[in-house]
């Protein structure tokens, strides 16, 4: 699903399912093997410290989340929409 060339000066993510152009992958596995690409930019081969940088980009995730959701943002396997309809100020 994913391609890293020349340790990020390219990825590659696929969007959609093969043989389908109205069949897409969904948001959080496309996310979650953008990290795993942005991975290979600071190690190669899949061992242990790979799956260990992984790991922890995918809390950094989870905790950006968490932040934006305390901003009125929310994150959904849909992508990420706003959780309210009124300006920040207006509301109490």
């Amino acid at each position: 699903m994913g391609l890293n060339v020349g340790k990020g000066i390219e990825v590659k993510l696929r969007l959609r399912r093969d043989g389908s152009d109205l069949d897409f992958i969904p948001y959080e596995e496309v996310l979650d093997t953008m990290l795993h690409e942005l991975c290979h930019n600071e190690r190669g081969p899949h061992d242990a410290q790979f799956y260990k940088l992984w790991d922890e980009l995918r809390k950094v995730r989870g905790l950006l989340c968490i932040l934006m959701f305390r901003q009125g943002v929310l994150c959904t396997s849909g992508g990420i929409t706003l959780a309210y309809s009124t300006p920040r100020q207006c509301r109490s």
